[in-house]
């Protein structure tokens, strides 16, 4: 009796990591563009900020099918790749798609995870700040000057409207998808 439950629980384990493998192999690596001490719209700093980043699918010879979806309030790029891939919410077979971790979420910069500024002494953002920080990254790090689209999720959303009023001249098509909840 008891060979025959571990078998069925080692079966239940094997499935079960089978069935996760797909999302998995589908994200991938955490990336950092590292920004140096960052200003911010406020008059604070940000030393040493760093912005987490991945990316999934093929730049095209064009660069025109770039797509930025930064994440929700503690959401992460780790996160957002559930929702990327053929067939989801974007299609990385289509669009190079960079996933961003917004300040604040563990991943980038944060109170959480700063050496210099921990706690309350990490300076307040805004949205503003966390789009000119993914400006750079995207032309900077990734040298892309033109973006097909930006996605977000609530607080992603929030910076997709900021992307397109700010930098309205980077799209392609002057649309954001945003969603807010």
């Amino acid at each position: 009796m008891k060979k025959a439950g571990m078998s069925w629980l080692m079966a239940l384990c094997v499935v079960s990591v089978l069935a996760l493998l797909p999302f998995r192999l589908s994200a991938t690596e955490q990336r950092y563009f590292n920004l140096g001490d960052l200003g911010l719209e406020g008059g604070g700093l940000i030393r040493d900020a760093r912005l987490g980043y991945r990316t999934f699918g093929v730049l095209d010879a064009a660069r025109s099918n770039a797509v930025i979806f930064p994440s929700w309030f503690m959401g992460t790029s780790g996160d957002l790749a559930a929702l990327i891939g053929p067939g989801k919410v974007v299609d990385s077979s289509r669009y190079f798609v960079i996933a961003v971790d917004s300040f604040g979420n563990g991943v980038s910069s944060s109170p959480s995870n700063s050496v210099a500024q921990k706690g309350r002494s990490f300076p307040d953002l805004t949205t503003g700040d966390m789009v000119r920080a993914q400006l750079r990254l995207v032309t900077e790090e990734l040298g892309i000057s033109r973006l097909h689209a930006v996605i977000g999720i609530s607080m992603g959303g929030m910076q997709a409207y900021q992307w397109m009023a700010a930098y309205p001249v980077i799209f392609q098509d002057n649309s954001p998808t945003p969603f807010s909840g």
